[in-house]
C-alpha cells in the first residue's frame, strides 16, 4: 500500500510539471505573437505615415522645378568624357580663364589639398594645363616651387604601365633635380608642395598597385615606388564639389551665368 501511494504522488508531481511547462510554453508563445503583432502594427503605422509624405515631396519637389528648373542639367545632355572633365577642372582652376574670377576657384581647391601659401606669389603665377602630354591637370609654379599632378579617372579607365609612377618621375623629381634641391627633398619632396591627386567618381576606384611602382628597367638609385603621401585619392563628389561650393560664396551675386555654371557642374557630380 505505500508503495502504491508514493507511485500516485510521483505521478502527481510529474502532471504538475508537465501543466508548469505547457503554461511556460504557452506564455512565451504569447509573449512572442504579441511581439511581432505590435512589431506589424508599427510597421504598417509607419507606412501610413511615410505614403503621404513621399506624395507631399514629390508634389513639392514638381513645383520647385516648375519655378526654379531644378532637374535640369546641361552636362547631362552631353555625357562629359574624361577629357572634357579635365578641360572643365582646368577652366575653373586656371586664373587666367574667363570666368573672370581669377585664382578663387585654385585657391580653394589647393587649400582643401593642404597646399602651402595657395596664394598667387608676385612674379611667380601659377600655370594651369589639361592634355598636356599624358597628364590630365597640372597645376605648377615656380615659387615656391609647386606641382600638383591630377589623375582624371571619370570614366573608370585603367592605370597604364606604371602610370603615377612616371609622372611623378617627369614632374616632380626631374624638375626637381633641375632645380638642384636639396637630395632629401628629391627623393621624399614635401607633401605641403608636391602632390599627385587620383580622382575618381567612386571610393572603390583606386590606383593599381603596378601604377606607383618603378618600371623594372630603370635604374637602380630611383626608388621603387612613389615616395609615401605623395599620393591621394579622392573623390569627385567630394574634392571637386567642396572646392566649388566655397568659391561660389565668392562669386559676385550679379554673376549668374558663372554662378548656375557652377552649381550645374556640382550638380552633376553630387548626383552621381
Amino acid at each position: 500500500m505505500p508503495s502504491i501511494q508514493l507511485n500516485y504522488q510521483n505521478a502527481t508531481t510529474l502532471d504538475m510539471e508537465e501543466n508548469d511547462t505547457m503554461l511556460l510554453n504557452a506564455s512565451v508563445i504569447d509573449s512572442i505573437a504579441a511581439f511581432y503583432t505590435e512589431q506589424k502594427n508599427k510597421r504598417y503605422q509607419a507606412l501610413a505615415e511615410l505614403v503621404p509624405a513621399i506624395l507631399k515631396n514629390n508634389i513639392e519637389s514638381k513645383e520647385q522645378n516648375r519655378l526654379h528648373s531644378r532637374d535640369l542639367n546641361v552636362f547631362r545632355f552631353f555625357n562629359p568624357g574624361e577629357t572634357t572633365h579635365s578641360r572643365l577642372l582646368a577652366y575653373f582652376l586656371d586664373p587666367l580663364q574667363s570666368h573672370g574670377q581669377g585664382d578663387l576657384f585654385l585657391i580653394e581647391f589647393l587649400r582643401l589639398l593642404g597646399i602651402d601659401q595657395p596664394e598667387t606669389v608676385p612674379f611667380h603665377p601659377w600655370i594651369v594645363t589639361a592634355e598636356l602630354g599624358r597628364v590630365d591637370v597640372l597645376i605648377k609654379r615656380t615659387e615656391p616651387h609647386t606641382v600638383v599632378v591630377i589623375e582624371n579617372k571619370s570614366n573608370y579607365a585603367e592605370d597604364q604601365p606604371n602610370q603615377l609612377y612616371r609622372y611623378w618621375y617627369q614632374e616632380i623629381y626631374l624638375k626637381q633635380l633641375e632645380r638642384r634641391a636639396a637630395w632629401q627633398e628629391t627623393i621624399n619632396p614635401p607633401r605641403s608642395r608636391f602632390r599627385i591627386i587620383y580622382l575618381s567618381p567612386t571610393s572603390w576606384k583606386q590606383a593599381d598597385k603596378q601604377s606607383v611602382c618603378k618600371p623594372e628597367d630603370w635604374g637602380a638609385d630611383l626608388p621603387e615606388a612613389v615616395p609615401e603621401g605623395i599620393i591621394e585619392h579622392h573623390l569627385f563628389s567630394q574634392l571637386v564639389t567642396e572646392s566649388l561650393t566655397k568659391s561660389l560664396l565668392s562669386i559676385p551675386a550679379v554673376n549668374h551665368r558663372l554662378r548656375e555654371f557652377t552649381q550645374q557642374y556640382i550638380q552633376f557630380w553630387q548626383s552621381i
